[in-house]
């Protein structure tokens, strides 16, 4: 058969080579584990603000259109009989259906 045997002792120090790397993964893990979590807690807090600037540029554009309707009541071709502010668009209230049924186009 011929050819290097290893001896008792590069065995040993193979494993301990061994587990020099391992622990050196486990560290950089460790490491990388503790920057995801950071990046996770600054991606919530930026979806957070995002949401938050979304949210005010609705109210922005509810005021531009409920103003402009407050003049003449027609937006887009559309003559309203009245307006409203503040309607949830989630509850649909007789007033609501109302003013759809009453909604008529202009030509």
């Amino acid at each position: 058969m011929g050819g290097n045997v290893p001896t008792f002792e590069e065995i040993m120090a193979g494993f301990a080579e061994i587990r020099a790397v391992q622990a050196e993964s486990a560290k950089r893990s460790a490491e990388v584990d503790v920057k995801i979590d950071k990046l996770t807690v600054d991606i919530d807090k930026m979806r957070e603000e995002l949401g938050n600037i979304g949210k005010n540029n609705g109210l922005i554009a509810e005021e531009i259109v409920y103003h402009s309707l407050e003049k003449d009541r027609i937006f887009a071709g559309i003559e309203f009989d009245f307006i409203d502010r503040g309607l949830d668009p989630s509850k649909k209230t007789s007033r609501r259906q109302d003013s759809e049924r009453r909604v008529r186009r202009l030509s």
